[in-house]
């Protein structure tokens, strides 16, 4: 992971991890190849109003939420 090297991602520089090829081979396997129809999955998103005019999109981790009980 480190030394951090540098990416864009659209306008900005961004820190990113040296060896962030091998990460996602780790994590994902053939990271470029779309998985089956049948082994996709449908992202919930959280979302979180605080109140004072900010308002964030929360990812949660898969089963955090209380699903399949």
């Amino acid at each position: 992971v480190f030394p951090l090297e540098t990416a864009q991602f659209e306008e900005i520089t961004v820190p990113i991890p040296r060896n962030w090829e091998q990460m996602l081979t780790d994590m994902y396997g053939d990271y470029m190849q779309l998985p089956p129809e049948s082994e996709r999955g449908h992202l919930d998103l959280v979302y979180c109003d605080l109140g004072n005019g900010k308002k964030f999109i929360i990812d949660p981790i898969k089963g955090s939420l209380g699903e399949n009980r």
